[in-house]
């Protein structure tokens, strides 16, 4: 019984709603001429207006006045959210969703804009990741990163050290794709609290240098110093700066950078469009490669007009500039991984 009574409140609500709309797009001159009209809407659907003695009460109607249209529309609007919410939280449908990964990474993107709003931190963008990673998840994302950052981790994970660039741009990426502060701190102390291979130049440990580093990874996240939120490097930066494993002097160079996992049909294209000097090209084609391997379903994806090959058929469905979006916009394709 509470459940249809719900669902009638949502019902009336929406019913008054819609009616004042109509009745507003049929006085739209008088409106745009600053004409004086009266409309008359059910006082439950405007409890707000009538807690403030805006609107004058008539036989279980609120009567509402030009002047106070706005107040009306953004009570109404403000009942019919409140009453949908609840109608829909009593729905079988949303426990359904509340498993559904894909609907937990736009609830996290929304809590995230939420919070820039109120902190007045920048927007997310449409590549900005919709989930949160995990230091020990880290592995497994790496699977899935582009050959600059895939690269980055290789090195890391085999000498537990990184050069002062490459780790500035690898913990700029990990932000970007969803590590948060707390967890970057663990993942780097994981990895400094590990000797010094013999045949590393660093010698940099987590107990004898944490603070330094510890400063130098806050400062990235903008919690130290200047406090600028830092964004990852783009793809050309990474190009210019020689970071670009796909820039390769020879064949045999560029070999020695790709992933095991590449088929040969693969790497011969990706070598092609690079000897060609279409870097940004052959990463799209490499994350075309990841997309289809881990897709459960056959994507529809269009055709990048940048790729002129007669034998291939499916392109990647999303553009990137930066290392972060590519792999963004791979699992926003992939649910579930």
């Amino acid at each position: 019984m509470r459940q249809c009574h719900l669902a009638e409140e949502y019902r009336g609500a929406l019913k008054t709603l819609e009616r004042v709309l109509r009745s507003i797009l049929k006085r739209w001159d008088c409106i745009t001429r600053g004409q004086h009209f009266i409309l008359s809407i059910p006082f439950q659907h405007v409890l707000s207006l009538v807690d403030q003695r805006l609107v004058t009460l008539k036989n279980g109607s609120a009567i509402v006045s030009t002047s106070s249209l706005n107040s009306v529309l953004e009570s109404l609007f403000d009942t019919v959210l409140n009453h949908g919410t609840t109608h829909f939280c009593q729905s079988p449908v949303f426990h359904a969703m509340e498993e559904d990964v894909r609907m937990t990474r736009i609830r996290t993107f929304l809590e995230n804009m939420y919070r820039c709003r109120t902190r007045r931190q920048p927007l997310p963008s449409l590549h900005t990741s919709l989930f949160i990673l995990s230091a020990d998840r880290v592995d497994a994302a790496a699977k899935f990163f582009p050959p600059c950052m895939a690269g980055h981790h290789r090195v890391l994970r085999t000498a537990h050290r990184l050069p002062h660039k490459m780790r500035i741009e690898y913990t700029l990426f990990l932000k970007e794709i969803g590590l948060p502060l707390d967890e970057a701190l663990k993942f780097w102390s994981q990895e400094y609290a590990h000797s010094c291979p013999k045949s590393s130049s660093c010698c940099h440990t987590w107990d004898k240098h944490g603070r330094r580093f510890s400063y130098s990874i806050r400062h990235l996240y903008g919690h130290e110093g200047s406090r600028k939120n830092y964004s990852s490097h783009s793809c050309l930066h990474l190009q210019e700066s020689a970071s670009c494993p796909l820039i390769a002097r020879s064949k045999a160079e560029f070999l020695s950078t790709t992933s095991p996992r590449m088929q040969c049909w693969d790497i011969e294209e990706i070598w092609k469009l690079c000897s060609e000097g279409r870097y940004l090209t052959a990463c799209q084609l490499h994350q075309q490669q990841h997309l289809h391997k881990n897709s459960h379903k056959p994507q529809d994806i269009t055709l990048n007009a940048d790729i002129q090959r007669s034998n291939i058929t499916e392109a990647v469905l999303l553009n990137f500039r930066k290392p972060a979006e590519y792999y963004v916009s791979l699992m926003n394709l992939l649910p579930g991984i």
